[in-house]
């Protein structure tokens, strides 16, 4: 059996911050009236910070604010010009 290894007092403050901004934004939207959130990310399963992968994001939209979530890509931008900035 592995252990899981405990996170460092610097990662822990890091997710503490990033939940306590995650909630103010959810509120914030939901407040605004947002009903919806367009996804319009290519690769939308990855995870570059906090709670950006699809499934995460969609969940805390849907049960935090009551917002909903749609993944169109219709209006992302191509792989060719995302290529460019890499």
């Amino acid at each position: 059996m592995s252990r899981r290894k405990e996170p460092s007092r610097d990662q822990a403050v890091h997710h503490r911050v990033h939940r306590q901004i995650s909630r103010a934004v959810l509120y914030a939207s939901a407040k605004a009236g947002v009903a919806r959130v367009v996804d319009t990310r290519l690769n939308n399963v990855s995870q570059l910070a906090g709670f950006t992968k699809r499934r995460d994001l969609e969940f805390f939209l849907r049960r935090m604010a009551g917002i909903d979530y749609v993944h169109d890509t219709e209006l992302a931008p191509t792989a060719e010009m995302l290529d460019d900035y890499k």
